[in-house]
């Protein structure tokens, strides 16, 4: 088995900061620059795919995220890839970035603290208040990813790919 991992492009986000913010983390559109690196990516893949025996692989099976950025991305590749070689296109909502749950989209540590100072005020009563916001599906320490993370994804296929 050959796994090929792809990243997005750029996207609107990475030269600007304030892109999470008018469009929300999960509707950050690619930028140019991006979807040329997309298709960039996906032509690598062919040329190394062309390059082996016939019989060296079965078809690309593509995974990608629900977020726009992975959405446009996996277009582009699909551009660059001859349709031979492609098999299983699935979108699943668990392959993402790091979700900071409460603090998604609140960069600054001031305005953190002034929507959500239970969480992160110090002392006893912040941490049972953190205890409960962790069992909460959505919430994510600042900086970190939850159960949501790579790793769910990753195990998932493995278990699919047997």
């Amino acid at each position: 088995m050959r796994l090929f991992l792809v990243r997005h492009g750029e996207s609107l986000g990475n030269i600007n900061e304030q892109a999470y913010r008018q469009f929300g983390d999960h509707n950050v559109p690619l930028t140019q620059w991006g979807h040329r690196q997309a298709l960039e990516a996906g032509g690598v893949i062919a040329s190394y795919l062309k390059a082996l025996p016939s019989a060296g692989f079965g078809k690309l099976q593509i995974w990608y995220s629900p977020f726009l950025r992975t959405r446009q991305s996996k277009d582009a590749l699909l551009e660059a890839l001859p349709e031979s070689v492609v098999g299983d296109i699935r979108e699943d909502y668990l392959l993402r970035e790091q979700d900071f749950g409460l603090f998604t989209e609140i960069y600054d540590h001031a305005e953190q603290k002034q929507k959500f100072p239970e969480v992160r005020e110090m002392g006893e009563a912040a941490q049972q208040q953190r205890q409960v916001l962790r069992a909460a599906a959505g919430w994510r320490k600042p900086g970190g990813c939850g159960p949501a993370g790579a790793p769910v994804p990753a195990d998932r296929y493995a278990r699919c790919r047997k």
